[in-house]
């Protein structure tokens, strides 16, 4: 799950500027893109217990949820970069007799998040994890945690574009362009994984091999110039 962002560039335009009536106009698109290493992970793990009897299920599903605690803090990981994400217990019944189903046991579920800005110890995590109770992976995500400074170097390249295409235009029509913009949108965009994977340093050659792909920051710019 990356975030998008919709707003205009400059804060200035959004209610002082409105779109002049004047015919000589130029709209323009500027797109701007710029690849940036992930700083931070987070790990989705959970621990899963089936019992007939629903509060031996509970209980043996705390007790590993602790001991997975534990293990994980063993390694370093602090307390407030583990967070529950859900905690749930569903009946399981078997339908095999071709009648009414029959209830077999209860299956309970402890679901928990690890945020890491040490990428080169997510194997350690998995192998920490999966050691001392946890018995499920549901994801991996990578992110930016100053997500701010790469959407305004994108955006500075999506506005640079956007001039370059407006005076572009106008030497091809050998109009006089003003090149301060009367109205600048900005479109919604956001943050793709690439396909290129990344090498995450020096990990231990005996822990599970994680690797990050690089983000790709993409900003784009709908900004309206005059002329003569």
């Amino acid at each position: 799950m990356f975030p998008v962002y919709g707003q205009p560039f400059d804060p200035a335009y959004r209610t002082s500027v409105r779109e002049p009536k004047s015919k000589n106009m130029i709209s323009v698109r500027g797109t701007g893109r710029v690849e940036a290493k992930p700083d931070t992970a987070v790990l989705q793990l959970a621990v899963v217990t089936v019992n007939k009897d629903v509060t031996a299920a509970q209980q043996e599903n705390k007790r590993r949820v602790n001991q997975l605690i534990r293990a994980l803090q063993s390694i370093g990981i602090e307390e407030q970069q583990i967070e529950t994400i859900s905690y749930t217990v569903f009946p399981q019944y078997d339908y095999s007799a071709g009648t009414d189903p029959v209830l077999k046991g209860y299956e309970v579920t402890n679901t928990i998040s690890i945020t890491t800005q040490n990428l080169d110890e997510i194997g350690l995590i998995y192998d920490t994890a999966f050691s001392n109770g946890a018995n499920r992976a549901d994801s991996v995500q990578f992110s930016l945690s100053n997500q701010e400074k790469w959407i305004n170097e994108a955006l500075n390249l999506a506005a640079k574009q956007a001039l370059d295409k407006a005076a572009a235009i106008a030497h091809s029509y050998q109009l006089n362009l003003h090149r301060k913009p009367v109205k600048i949108t900005e479109e919604p965009r956001g943050f793709f994984p690439l396909s290129k994977e990344l090498s995450l340093g020096a990990q231990s050659s005996g822990q599970t091999p994680v690797f990050a792909r690089k983000i790709e920051i993409v900003a784009e710019l709908t900004v309206l110039f005059t002329y003569q």
